[in-house]
């Protein structure tokens, strides 16, 4: 029982604590807080931002947030507009001295952070000071205003913004939807990766169908990856940063127009780069790098087969030397529902190549090897052809080695490995599918 008065001591800190922030700063009911700007966000034209040493100049040219100084570059819009989006909500929690004539006392005479802006023919200077004893809160004052006032404290990390917060931080100046090839040079190979339309494939180092996701999402990082810090802006000495050699260099295509990035050597934790475009060398975040360094099997769909259940025509399997043709037919009568039928005319059930359909689309590859040497494939255990989606075609080999189990497409170089579970139950699928119906009197066909 000890330490029972020390924590009623600290409950009842706790509970004046919560009570003078809801009795005092809080606003009473109907109250409506005062504004610090008459200002709205959209009008907002010009900024300049003080923190930590920097100041930070801002315009608005053609609809478009620019810095200007300390350099002239593109703004981070997202930054900005949520500098400009609190600079117009912004209101006082409370006035705490109408008449200041010693701002330091408040941390005013040099504050943490100053926020001027320009709107038409408005401007104003907002000065950030100490924050209160319960820390919810910061001393606020406006240039030339004797008012000292509280706002809220955590407003400090949108307005305590270096010209590095800032700009534009994005490696690479790209438009996301419009980037229809990317390659990556590294280590003595290049992968290249290529879109039609919304598919993705692989184009080097050798054919083959890509992985959306994979890709996709690898583009969305590049073009939207920030810089980690800034280095220099150097006159042509990049090789004390690995640059003169670049262990990678990935280029976005984007139609005629194409994007640089180029990587050199690491260094605490992080990997100097520079978009090929401009002077200024980076720092990247190591597992960018590493991300851009993953074979090209990371890009390759695990997919075996392009079709899909609804838009499948015929599906063909051959084993031991016998080939079963299946083929999908309109159902007879108004609304009624598609069925498979064996193409010989043996009566087989739907439900039963349904099945086997769905086995054989649950199979993808776990990993992949580079040939098709011992994988079996040189004897495969079953071949599936498909005809879909109005008269594509598609060729799947199956073998087995050993405890594994593999897969080839006609299209594509090596093989799949499979997961030799799933493996076995299409193969169980595709025997109950191809066995004979039996006739009336119990005997097969």
């Amino acid at each position: 029982m000890r330490g029972l008065p020390s924590t009623i001591a600290l409950v009842v800190i706790a509970a004046a604590l919560v009570s003078y922030i809801y009795f005092v700063d809080a606003p009473a009911p109907g109250e409506t807080r005062e504004k610090v700007f008459a200002v709205e966000a959209a009008a907002i034209e010009a900024l300049t931002i003080t923190s930590a040493g920097e100041t930070s100049v801002l315009r608005k040219v053609e609809g478009t947030w620019r810095m200007v100084e300390p350099v002239e570059t593109e703004a981070d819009e997202a930054e900005v507009t949520s500098v400009t989006g609190q600079l117009a909500g912004l209101e006082i929690t409370r006035i705490v001295d109408a008449e200041a004539t010693d701002l330091a006392q408040y941390g005013l005479a040099s504050p943490k952070a100053a926020v001027g802006f320009t709107a038409g023919s408005t401007t104003a200077r907002l000065l950030l000071g100490d924050t209160t004893p319960t820390t919810t809160d910061m001393y606020a004052a406006l240039e030339g205003d004797a008012r000292v006032f509280l706002v809220p404290a955590f407003l400090e990390s949108t307005f305590a913004r270096t010209p590095f917060n800032l700009r534009d931080k994005r490696v690479l100046r790209v438009t996301r939807p419009e980037v229809d090839a990317v390659e990556i040079a590294g280590g003595g190979s290049t992968i290249r990766l290529t879109r039609t339309g919304s598919d993705w494939q692989i184009a080097q180092p050798y054919p083959a169908r890509g992985d959306y996701g994979a890709i996709e999402g690898l583009v969305t990082r590049l073009s939207s990856a920030p810089m980690a810090s800034i280095v220099a802006e150097p006159s042509g000495a990049l090789a004390s940063y690995g640059l003169d050699a670049p262990s990678l260099t990935v280029t976005l295509h984007a139609g005629s127009t194409s994007a640089v990035l180029l990587v050199g050597r690491e260094a605490d934790g992080r990997m100097f780069a520079r978009d090929q475009s401009r002077p200024i060398v980076f720092t990247i975040d190591k597992t960018l790098a590493d991300d851009l360094a993953k074979p090209v099997e990371e890009y390759r769909t695990r997919e075996l087969f392009a079709f899909r259940l609804f838009n499948a025509e015929r599906v063909a399997v051959t084993r031991d030397g016998t080939r079963v043709e299946f083929e999908r037919r309109a159902g007879e009568g108004e609304g009624a529902a598609e069925t498979w039928h064996r193409a010989d005319g043996t009566d087989t059930h739907t439900s039963l190549i349904e099945d086997l359909v769905s086995k054989l689309l649950n199979l993808r590859a776990e990993s992949f090897a580079g040939t098709t040497a011992s994988t079996g494939l040189a004897a495969p255990v079953f071949v599936v052809d498909v005809t879909f989606d109005e008269g594509k075609t598609e060729r799947v080999s199956f073998g087995r080695s050993a405890s594994e189990a593999f897969a080839a497409r006609s299209d594509e170089p090596g093989a799949a490995r499979l997961d030799t579970t799933a493996f076995e139950e299409a193969l169980n699928a595709l025997t109950v599918a191809t066995a004979p119906a039996p006739d009336a009197q119990g005997a097969s066909r």
